[in-house]
């Protein structure tokens, strides 16, 4: 079986509901277009056509794979975001989700100031692929070692970890490192 791990999706829910924020993540419509702002990152257009399920298909079918797993973007920061902010956020991109076709599956995203097994256990349960993390949670051991309740249902279930590009959730990032805050957890030097 072909398929490909890493693909994201803002659904309209979530774009919807970054738009209700006053700070990064946000979005905006500028000319008809959703514009998003991360924090670190220059403001970027989304692509109407990238983000809708039945071109999303296609395109696999294009591709020749027959499955795909979405992942909720850890450059965002969701994850990071204070309790009901983040569980708004997530429980938006989870109802984008529910939409696609069959072919997509998705990856657990959980938030990490209140890092609840109970959640992952959850997501599972209902069918995701595994959980994601941004790097930026992983960089050292005493991160590792906080968010490791959070892997015990992976390793229960004998199911992947996908750590995607990410900042630390509990770091304001610096302004020597703004935009290359989660590098640093994957590289030194970004070739």
């Amino acid at each position: 079986m072909q398929a490909d791990l890493h693909q994201h999706l803002l659904g309209e829910p979530l774009l919807e509901a970054l738009a209700s924020r006053t700070s990064a993540p946000l979005t905006r419509r500028e000319e008809g277009r959703w514009v998003l702002e991360v924090p670190g990152e220059p403001p970027h257009s989304v692509d109407p056509a990238a983000e809708d399920p039945e071109a999303r298909a296609a395109l696999l079918e294009s591709d020749g794979l027959e499955r795909a797993a979405v992942a909720l973007s850890g450059v965002l920061g969701v994850e990071g975001l204070p309790g009901e902010e983040a569980e708004r956020l997530l429980a938006a991109h989870d109802e984008g989700l529910a939409g696609l076709p069959e072919r997509f599956g998705r990856w657990a995203s959980v938030s990490l100031l209140e890092p609840s097994p109970a959640a992952v256990e959850a997501q599972l349960a209902e069918g995701a692929v595994g959980l994601t993390l941004p790097a930026g949670a992983l960089s050292t051991p005493e991160r590792v070692e906080r968010l490791t309740p959070l892997l015990e249902p992976l390793a229960k279930r004998r199911r992947p970890l996908f750590v995607h590009p990410g900042p630390c959730p509990w770091e304001e990032p610096s302004a020597t490192t703004a935009g290359e805050e989660w590098w640093p957890s994957l590289t030194r030097y970004v070739a």
